[in-house]
């Protein structure tokens, strides 16, 4: 329920708050950068998870800032971007899309697997050959 409201006012910022007019990308990266030093503060003190919950939401926040002026500057795709996270994560945790408990080693090899065939694909041969000719 909630998921739905935070993207449409995301979304809504993206429209209408004057901040989201004057910042860039690289700003907001940077602003996440902060954002997760923050976290990881409260993290580490240990009996403030109110503020590490506060810090956790002003991640999630720039994030969404972030993906949206990405795609505003036609840096990104967030379609494809989802469509790349869903990809490779269901190949590298393929147990998860079978609803099946794996032990820590079986996860990490099929994590590993799965890394081997894309680092050898031929779309990643191809992309490695080009750069080294640029």
């Amino acid at each position: 329920m909630y998921k739905e409201k935070i993207e449409n006012l995301a979304k809504q910022a993206r429209k209408l708050d004057p901040y989201f007019e004057l910042v860039n990308s690289k700003k907001l990266f940077w602003e996440l950068k902060d954002e997760l030093n923050e976290a990881i503060e409260e993290l580490n003190n240990d009996n403030n998870s109110i503020e590490l919950a506060s810090e956790m939401w002003d991640i999630f926040w720039v994030f969404l800032l972030l993906t949206n002026k990405l795609e505003e500057e036609w840096k990104i795709d967030i379609e494809k971007v989802y469509e790349k996270i869903y990809k490779k994560m269901s190949s590298r945790k393929s147990f998860l899309e079978e609803d099946r408990k794996v032990t820590a080693n079986e996860a990490k090899e099929i994590w590993n697997k799965a890394k081997r065939l894309e680092w050898y694909s031929e779309d990643r041969m191809w992309n490695e050959q080009r750069v080294k000719c640029d």
